[in-house]
Order: C-alpha cells, then structure tokens, then sequence
C-alpha cells in the first residue's frame, strides 16, 4: 500500500472538505480529499490539514506540544512512555513548526466525547498538560468544519521544515518509506 493510502486511512474521516496551510493559519477548501491531495501534501507542493470530526466521529486524537522548548519535548517523551506502558501504540512526530514541537497521535474510530475523555483522563493520570489537546470538540454542527490538525510529512509553511516521525527510542524515522512501513503498523 502507498504512503499516500494509508495516511488517508488512518487521518482521513471527512473527505468532503480540507484546509490548506498558509503563513499564518489555514484556509478552508470545500473540495474533496483525495489521494491525489495527499501527494501533493507528501512532495511539498501544498501543506493540507484534515478536519477531525464527522457528526461526532473521529478517528484519532492528538496531544499537541506547541511551546517549543526542550522541556516540552521532555514532557512530551514522559507521556509518550506512559502510554506505551499501558499498552497503547501512540505515534510520534516532530510537527516542523519548531525545533521541539511535537505530536502525540492515538488512533481509534470512536465517538469523539470518549476519547476527549480518554486524552484527558491520561494528562490528569501523568500531570502533563500539552499545549492542545484534539478533539477540542465532541460534535460538530451542520456545516461546521470544527477543528484540525496538520496532516502529518507535509512542510510546515512557517518554518519550511518538513514534519517526520519518531520511532519508539525517539529517533527519527529518515525515508518514506520506513515512514510508511511506521504507519502500517497502525492498519494492523
């Protein structure tokens, strides 16, 4: 399966709509998402972030550190572990929009009311409060868009740093291609 595939999979519930990144903030686009899209996301010709929810559905959540400094990143890694001590299969990324920004995914198809609790529940258990946590909302209404997150491997149209995934020591995960052999992991 391609890369483009599988992130569409796994980030991509509402395929109605997208933003696209601009210097400062997003702008929505009432146009499909499609393979396509994600490509042009992947080779850097366009920065994409998804909408999170459809009705009140989602797919995954995200714990995002937006503070920008290595103790963030410290607090990031601590609660990264206690996930995977649970026994939970989080996902990694360095975000691009800073030296120490970063992204802490859970993936689960879900109403999204229980995983704002299960998110919340886990920084309360571990004192780590990140800078947003998503969902910010559990439903979104006719015509809404509601929140989004940058589609991860895209360049970050601030800094022009391309994202990229960790893997469970905290090295960088270089190629895209064992960035997709990664994101395969969470199809399984």
């Amino acid at each position: 399966m391609e890369i483009e595939e599988i992130l569409m999979q796994l980030f991509c519930i509402r395929v109605d709509c997208y933003a696209v990144q601009q210097e400062k903030g997003y702008l929505a686009v009432k146009e499909p998402v499609t393979l396509e899209l994600i490509k042009k996301h992947l080779l850097g010709l366009i920065t994409i972030g998804l909408y999170q929810l459809l009705g009140e559905m989602i797919k995954w959540g995200c714990f995002d550190f937006d503070k920008n400094t290595i103790e963030d990143f410290e607090h990031a890694k601590r609660l990264f572990k206690y996930l995977k001590e649970l026994g939970y299969h989080p996902l990694m990324e360095m975000s691009g929009g800073g030296e120490y920004k970063c992204h802490i995914w859970i993936f689960a198809d879900t109403a999204a009311e229980l995983m704002e609790e299960f998110l919340d529940d886990i920084c309360a258990k571990t004192e780590i409060y990140p800078h947003e946590v998503f969902p910010k909302q559990i439903k979104v209404v006719e015509g809404g868009f509601g929140n989004l997150v940058k589609l991860p491997l895209g360049i970050h149209m601030k800094t022009k740093q391309r994202s990229y995934f960790l893997d469970d020591n905290f090295n960088e995960i270089k190629s895209m291609e064992a960035a997709a052999k990664r994101l395969q992991e969470y199809l399984d």
